[in-house]
């Protein structure tokens, strides 16, 4: 027992918590009740919770025996001192029965209650304390237990749906990790393939370089050499077709990866090959325009 605890005793003056004294002020009102009055059961209630939080532990059985009280029945007091302590006038005048069923309506309809001083029920009812005096409390409960029934539905219909939709978003996270897995080894095997491209244009553009330098060197060699004719032929038609044949790998390398500097080489040979070209068709013509002079200056004399 915890003397050190004050109490309120009738809740007008503070004392040093008596348990002994509180059992007899229980009994002593328990012997004022009339039909159950709901104010009383506000008051008793309010005097049993404060027993229950200061008998020793396992002794509140002990307690309620010495009171001639059902566990129940102190559970059902103390549960409207519980919801109507503070605001005994709400429930004034009706019976401690139908103060109980007013103390366990849902927690909206208790805040409805004390606000606006009436209870809306989930069908549409509508009713004030003084109007629920008059009830049929036999209907009233059974009209609670098909609503509590209908919510309890409702609550497992939800959980249901929680359930099902928990099932389905696990699926789809599985999806998504089975797509991004997907997409990473995608991205792994493109990456292997684009490397591979860039190899091999690195490689063509390495043996274009030695071709390009294999023939400068020749070129360099032969300067001062005469060739025949045939000979000139021969080598633009195989200067063409070495031209052709590069062309033609080069159209066959798909360049769908950014490479500025293998393009940059590209782009340079061809610019020399173009220069080449151009100066030897100059020298060429050139050649040719020597030749037909001295053909008519020949003709002439």
């Amino acid at each position: 027992m915890n003397n050190d605890v004050e109490v309120y005793d009738d809740f007008s003056q503070v004392e040093p918590y008596d348990h002994k004294k509180n059992i007899e002020r229980i009994k002593r009102k328990l012997s004022e009740i009339k039909k159950s009055n709901a104010e009383y059961a506000v008051s008793i209630g309010k005097d049993l919770i404060l027993a229950k939080e200061n008998v020793p532990h396992g002794k509140w059985l002990e307690t309620l025996e010495e009171l001639d009280f059902t566990p129940m029945s102190a559970s059902r007091l103390m549960k409207i001192a519980e919801m109507f302590g503070d605001r005994p006038e709400l429930i004034e005048g009706i019976s401690q029965k139908r103060a109980y069923s007013l103390a366990v309506l849902p927690d909206e309809n208790l805040i409805q209650l004390r606000n606006d001083g009436i209870v809306q029920l989930t069908d549409g009812t509508t009713f004030t304390v003084a109007e629920f005096a008059e009830m049929n409390i036999k209907e009233f409960k059974n009209q609670m237990d098909n609503l509590r029934n209908q919510k309890n539905k409702e609550i497992s219909d939800w959980r249901s749906r929680a359930v099902s939709a928990e099932t389905e978003m696990k699926d789809m996270r599985k999806q998504s990790d089975e797509r991004e897995e997907f997409l990473k080894q995608y991205m792994r095997d493109k990456d292997a393939a684009t490397a591979d491209k860039i190899e091999r244009l690195n490689k063509l553009v390495s043996d274009i370089e030695f071709e390009k330098n294999k023939l400068k060197l020749e070129l360099m060699k032969n300067e001062e050499k005469e060739y025949s004719e045939i000979e000139v032929l021969e080598a633009i038609s195989t200067a063409s077709s070495a031209i052709t044949d590069v062309f033609i790998k080069i159209n066959n390398v798909k360049l769908d990866y950014s490479n500025t500097k293998m393009k940059a080489k590209i782009a340079g040979f061809i610019h020399e090959a173009q220069e080449t070209i151009t100066f030897g068709s100059i020298k060429v013509n050139n050649m040719i325009e020597e030749e037909l002079n001295d053909d008519r200056d020949n003709q002439s004399a």
